[in-house]
């Protein structure tokens, strides 16, 4: 009779929990663990790690920060928090970040202290441990909002309209047990939304860039890493059809102490005032650029004429102050 490897034996469903404890205490920010994902019985479900978890309610949004639609999500949940934390809500941010130098706690801490984050916040990444918490939740797009309340899920919504109907579901959830409840009026979301239209990954991992209606080409000596592009020639560039009236781009300063120059032009003109993104500034000669300092999502332009400008990024002083550059985002 020949030899069978001896069948390992399943974790009971504590024992998952425990290691699930352990293996995620690093991806969670302002609390312990408080909810994990665990894989029993050939799936994967979301089970409280503290025993008070069960008995509040839950408002947790699921995205990925460093995009239009991602910054847009943390001001409309500022505001929510300020509307309904008197009703007992509590909330939580579910981060998805598509590059994992974002995964860094010192790039987090920053935006943390940007955006006033001081509630709980989980890394959403999938280990040996646990499945992803989103998959737990049957999210599979991103944004995404639910209301975990009564020991089960009262809505779940997702997508590019995310917002758009879950106030008003929050309300009508806080009325089923406060009839006289009152509240501001839900937010308008068709006159301050953002929202992505198209992204440009340039790490070698996502494989060959879509560059789609962009017309998007490149000049100067630029070195293909995993996650990015990296250059030290002051001769590169970046020229693009921007898709939308929206252009950001997500970059890096190599060096600590160095602050890479981005020139930017739209039509071969320096971007008319009604298009500067705050970052801009004006140099002497009347051109405008931004500079780049940590990781971060930069925004120079808006209110552009979607398939109508040429934008040219010139990275001049790359030979002193080499820059990485991520991606490039559209959006409206």
């Amino acid at each position: 009779m020949g030899w069978k490897p001896k069948k390992e034996r399943e974790l009971t469903l504590e024992e998952a929990l425990d290691a699930a404890r352990k293996e995620l205490a690093p991806l969670w920010f302002n609390s312990p663990p408080l909810l994990s994902p665990v894989r029993h019985d050939g799936r994967v479900t979301a089970h409280p790690l503290e025993e008070t978890f069960a008995e509040k309610k839950w408002l947790i949004l699921f995205f990925d920060p460093y995009t239009f639609g991602g910054e847009y999500a943390l001001n409309v949940v500022r505001e929510w928090r300020r509307r309904y934390e008197d009703n007992d809500i509590e909330f939580m941010l579910v981060l998805k970040p598509a590059h994992p130098a974002f995964f860094s706690p010192r790039v987090l801490q920053l935006m943390f202290v940007h955006h006033k984050i001081n509630y709980p916040v989980m890394l959403d990444l999938q280990t040996e441990a646990v499945g992803a918490l989103s998959a737990s939740f049957g999210v599979t797009e991103f944004p995404a909002v639910v209301l975990l309340a009564e020991k089960k899920l009262q809505f779940r919504f997702q997508g590019r309209k995310w917002y758009e109907p879950m106030e008003k579901a929050m309300q009508d959830y806080i009325r089923s047990s406060d009839p006289g409840c009152p509240f501001y009026p839900v937010i308008d979301h068709s006159v301050v939304g953002r929202s992505d239209s198209s992204r440009l990954d340039f790490g070698a991992r996502f494989g060959a860039v879509n560059t789609g209606t962009t017309h998007l080409t490149f000049t100067g000596q630029w070195a293909r890493e995993a996650e990015r592009l990296v250059t030290q020639d002051a001769a590169a560039s970046i020229r693009f059809d921007s898709p939308s009236s929206r252009v950001a781009m997500i970059a890096q300063a190599i060096l600590q102490e160095k602050h890479p120059k981005v020139s930017v032009s739209v039509g071969g003109r320096p971007p008319g005032e009604g298009t500067l993104g705050a970052i801009m500034q004006a140099d002497e000669d009347g051109s405008a650029f931004f500079r780049i300092d940590p990781l971060s999502v930069y925004h120079p332009l808006h209110g552009l004429s979607p398939g109508n400008c040429s934008v040219l990024l010139k990275f001049g002083n790359a030979d002193r102050c080499p820059v990485a550059v991520y991606s490039l985002l559209f959006g409206d």
